[in-house]
């Protein structure tokens, strides 16, 4: 193909899609990976400022229970899988766990914001949950196994789970 009906199909390509010449030299993600980079750079940064402190509240004491349980999983992720060995997220966590913390703990306005928070994020979750049926999915329709997972204690929540993710980590289809 000759350069210029090359560079005559791009441009009419991008005029097509409403962008400009350059928006097929940019980077698709860009916006992505400059934040991605801001919080991988202030992570660290932020876990050596904000002490690690005992929670003495209930909303802190809950905070600090689930990330660490976050964390947990985290820890054993990072073990099995090659691609999140870079631990950016888990850096994230961790300085989310220890700002949020010490935020909460020694200003009542952000421990306030807090608590509404933590409530507002249950209620969601619990209405979605409540709302959900596995049998409109029709990725769980596909699973051979469905129904016993549903079965099991917590099986409905792991399901739901898997529909947040939009993907299944292991699917059997029959």
């Amino acid at each position: 193909m000759e350069e210029r009906q090359l560079e005559a199909e791009m441009l009419a390509h991008t005029e097509a899609e409403g962008l400009s010449w350059w928006s097929g030299f940019q980077p698709r993600h860009l916006k992505l990976r400059l934040i991605k980079a801001v919080i991988n750079y202030t992570s660290p940064r932020i876990i050596r400022l904000a002490p690690e402190l005992y929670p003495s509240l209930e909303v802190t004491r809950m905070m600090d229970r689930a990330l660490r349980r976050l964390l947990r999983v985290l820890d054993g992720e990072e073990r099995d899988n090659e691609a999140v060995r870079d631990r950016n997220f888990r850096r994230l966590v961790e300085a989310a766990k220890r700002a949020l913390i010490y935020v909460a703990e020694e200003d009542c306005y952000y421990r306030d914001w807090l608590a509404l928070f933590t409530m507002a994020l249950y209620g969601e979750v619990k209405q979605a949950m409540d709302t959900w049926n596995p049998a409109e999915e029709p990725w769980v329709r596909r699973l051979k196994n469905a129904q016993e997972i549903l079965e099991k204690p917590g099986g409905k929540g792991l399901l739901f789970y898997w529909s947040l993710r939009h993907q299944l980590p292991i699917m059997k289809e029959g």
